[in-house]
């Protein structure tokens, strides 16, 4: 009998760490290797329970496939996330095509935005992804050497920003694609890319943060859901902060009080990027700053074989899960 009990356990502490208890939310978005799911991943998603999955390029070979990656996935409980911002930014270029940039729709009609983005996030939607990371709100010019955004913004009119990403906005909402806003505070004034070293902004970043603010005004005012949003791996001097913002507790007031989002989902840009490596303990800084979630683009496996320190919180709520979702 005390071996039949002891059986049982086991059988039950094995089945526990193998289902994906909404309760347990590791506060991580993570990628994975290839372009289908191997059983080490499989275990280690069932195991530690990501909020989610983000897919890259090396994931997306063709529309059946990625359909059933993205079953698989969503078999181990993950909400799955894709960048998907334009020409310049597409994970599904191999079988999917994006004709425009942001900068594109600079002097189109709102409704225009909302249609054309609509088209995208209904194409989306049909492959099984939740979340695309868009719509970029940094205000910037146009041309690539006046600063590393370029045509992945709008406009350098902060209030263009504003209206046309709102149309983004609910054009992927009214589609069932829960969007993600980025970079806040706002990434219009960095001159470096964060991928390869930490940009260092001296100039006022008042018009991305104006953007910001009025865009969370319109989506309040008509009753939208605050949509998740990326904080930036930018140190903003202009603002007294020699951190980046993803590591700064006053950078994430800054877009928690000042551009209004109050409790809503904050993201970090990926942990992985060159900007931080500085920081040793950048992933416990970010959680401490008032970061939610993180994202770590490297493929499970190998965060969990080599850099197992990030894998410590499962205690996302589950009311700001649920935002992260459109259900």
């Amino acid at each position: 009998m005390k071996k039949l009990l002891t059986l049982v356990l086991v059988c039950i502490l094995l089945f526990s760490s193998c289902t994906n208890s909404p309760d347990r939310k590791l506060p991580m978005i993570v990628g994975i290797s290839g372009i289908t799911l191997t059983d080490t991943e499989r275990l280690y998603l069932n195991k530690y329970h990501p909020v989610g999955v983000l897919l890259f390029k090396r994931n997306c070979d063709n529309e059946a496939q990625v359909k059933s990656l993205v079953a698989q996935l969503k078999g181990c409980g993950c909400l799955v996330m894709i960048d998907l911002e334009g020409r310049i930014a597409n994970r599904l270029s191999r079988f999917f095509q994006i004709s425009k940039n942001q900068r594109d729709f600079e002097f189109s009609k709102p409704e225009d935005v909302y249609s054309y983005f609509s088209s995208m996030a209904r194409y989306v939607k049909n492959l099984g992804i939740d979340t695309i990371l868009t719509p970029v709100t940094d205000v910037s010019e146009a041309s690539n050497s006046a600063g590393e955004i370029g045509v992945r913004s709008f406009s350098n009119n902060p209030d263009k920003v504003a209206v046309l990403a709102f149309e983004v906005v609910a054009a992927l909402q009214d589609n069932g694609i829960t969007p993600v806003i980025k970079h806040l505070p706002g990434h219009g004034k960095a001159k470096l890319d964060s991928h390869e070293e930490l940009p260092i902004v001296t100039e006022s970043i008042r018009d991305d943060i104006h953007a910001n603010r009025k865009l969370i005004k319109m989506l309040k005012a008509t009753g939208r859901k605050i949509p998740p949003c990326i904080v930036s791996h930018i140190a903003y001097q202009s603002c007294g902060e020699s951190l980046p913002a993803t590591l700064s507790p006053r950078m994430i007031s800054i877009v928690r009080e000042t551009i209004g989002i109050g409790d809503g989902v904050i993201l970090s840009d990926s942990i992985c990027m060159k900007a931080l490596q500085k920081f040793s303990n950048a992933t416990e800084m970010a959680y401490l700053a008032g970061v939610d979630v993180i994202i770590c683009s490297l493929p499970i496996g190998e965060i969990v074989e080599n850099h197992t320190s990030i894998l410590k919180r499962m205690d996302l709520p589950i009311a700001k899960y649920k935002l992260l979702s459109t259900d």
